[in-house]
């Protein structure tokens, strides 16, 4: 479908409801996922059996009845619509300091998107895509374009592209008074990807992602850019503790600002600047842990890159060694040794006390509905 045609399909509201069917049977969905490598096949280098036995073991012993929960599951959580998602949803209910420790580690590739939607969804929100926006038209081409999903011959759109066209719009719609902002499109084509084409319930996490208070992904891309200014200030800090001959090395000797590495890592959760194999290790941590992890993630991915960062010595240097970031390769085993780096919810207080003093965060933030977050004052409670 050329640009012309996805405008005028936009404009007129004949945009199918959901893309791909949803009567699809479950071999069907399967070969479809396959085919554009998505879900359970989109990251095809990860071996998952050594995850296997103890998640195989929530699944057999997860009964609703011992519990006492399946009909509280039903009405709470109705987006639990398969019986694996209510035996996640469940444990992750009785059991969640073990259920999130397994997620830390990295589920299985078959049940990672029910694993997060687990943690992530806890309410339903409106979906409606009706209208048109030339930046969203724009940006869907310029989203992950290195995956099968969101790639095209001859300018034409794929199904990746329409269904993330749909979750922009019906975002944009939902946030009228922020809209569509550039970053939005690697968040919402990343749940895409991991969830298998769940068009639905990507938008769901999405909206999630951007409103509750773990997250708070609004305050990204509002136009103080509060939450990217403060996790800046964060990873600034925390580099200048914990890798101090890095942090001199980066901001006194090479002057190298967090403009030009930093900004797109946060505004995109690392989807920009790495391979999607890292990134979805990445998240697995940001879905348990929440936004205020990721200085600590960013911390242990240049810890393990010090070494190289120290020899260079020449801005463009430095600037084009940030660049080749998405041809590198890290050691993602060893990111369980970034909870060394982990805030405390006091540090984070700290850091908001002294963040304030340099832009009166805390006082912007009352200018905007109570219901959407109380931003630091929920998150830390």
């Amino acid at each position: 479908m050329g640009q012309s045609n996805l405008l005028s399909s936009c404009h007129k509201k004949q945009i199918p409801p959901l893309i791909p069917p949803t009567s699809f049977t479950q071999s069907e969905r399967n070969s479809y996922q396959q085919k554009h490598e998505i879900g359970p096949y989109l990251n095809r280098t990860d071996s998952d059996h050594y995850k296997q036995q103890e998640w195989k073991i929530i699944l057999q012993t997860t009964n609703f009845e011992d519990y006492d929960l399946e009909s509280e599951l039903i009405q709470k959580y109705h987006h639990c619509t398969f019986p694996l998602e209510k035996s996640l949803k469940t444990y992750y209910i009785m059991s969640k300091q073990h259920y999130i420790n397994l997620v830390r580690q990295g589920p299985p590739s078959k049940l990672r998107w029910a694993a997060w939607k687990s943690i992530i969804l806890q309410n339903e929100y409106p979906y409606n895509y009706k209208g048109s926006s030339e930046l969203i038209n724009k940006d869907i081409k310029r989203t992950l374009i290195n995956h099968p999903f969101f790639q095209s011959t001859n300018d034409d759109y794929t199904i990746g592209h329409l269904q993330l066209y749909k979750i922009l719009q019906a975002l944009s719609n939902y946030y009228p008074k922020l809209g569509y902002c550039q970053g939005m499109n690697f968040i919402a084509g990343f749940l895409l990807l991991v969830s298998g084409g769940d068009e639905y319930y990507s938008y769901q996490c999405l909206v999630t992602l951007l409103s509750h208070p773990k997250f708070m992904l609004y305050f990204n891309y509002d136009s103080n850019f509060q939450l990217l200014g403060f996790l800046e200030f964060i990873t600034q800090k925390q580099l200048q503790i914990h890798l101090p001959q890095l942090y001199k090395h980066l901001y006194r000797q090479l002057n190298y600002p967090e403009s030009f590495w930093l900004t797109k890592i946060i505004l995109t959760l690392f989807l920009y600047n790495f391979q999607l194999q890292y990134c979805l290790r990445f998240w697995d941590y940001i879905i348990v842990e929440g936004i205020f992890y990721l200085p600590s993630l960013v911390i242990k991915i240049l810890d393990q890159f010090q070494s190289q960062i120290l020899v260079i010595h020449e801005f463009s240097e430095i600037a084009q060694w940030f660049q080749q970031l998405d041809q590198m390769t890290l050691d993602v085993h060893s990111l369980e040794n970034s909870n060394k780096y982990r805030l405390q919810k006091h540090q984070i207080q700290q850091y908001a006390n002294l963040y304030s003093k340099q832009l009166p965060l805390i006082e912007q933030l009352k200018s905007y509905p109570k219901g959407l977050c109380k931003f630091l004052t929920d998150a830390l409670n």
